[in-house]
């Protein structure tokens, strides 16, 4: 059975940190430290475009996924020749 070694350097002042209850000690230490650097030009706009682009991705992979059912079931023979199927098959396609 292999012997695990005793945490050195930062998880040793971490483990002490924890159990002596200092950590949020150190956490308000570390929020002043801390500068608040404003946002270039080009961040705040590749910012806002996620933003946008994060709201609708679910949108489009729906409709990506509609669009693929739709090829397929259009491909067998039962969807085309049944009146009801294939106007299924239309108003997905058409979403």
């Amino acid at each position: 059975m292999a012997h695990k070694a005793a945490p050195s350097g930062i998880w040793r002042d971490l483990a002490s940190n924890i159990s002596s209850g200092r950590v949020s000690e150190g956490h308000a230490g570390m929020a002043e430290q801390t500068t608040q650097e404003k946002p270039s030009l080009f961040q705040r706009g590749l910012s806002a475009l996620s933003d946008v682009f994060s709201e609708i991705m679910p949108d489009m992979l729906a409709a990506g996924l509609l669009a693929s059912i739709s090829n397929i079931l259009g491909g067998f023979p039962l969807v085309q020749t049944n009146e009801t199927l294939y106007g299924i098959n239309r108003l997905i396609g058409i979403s």
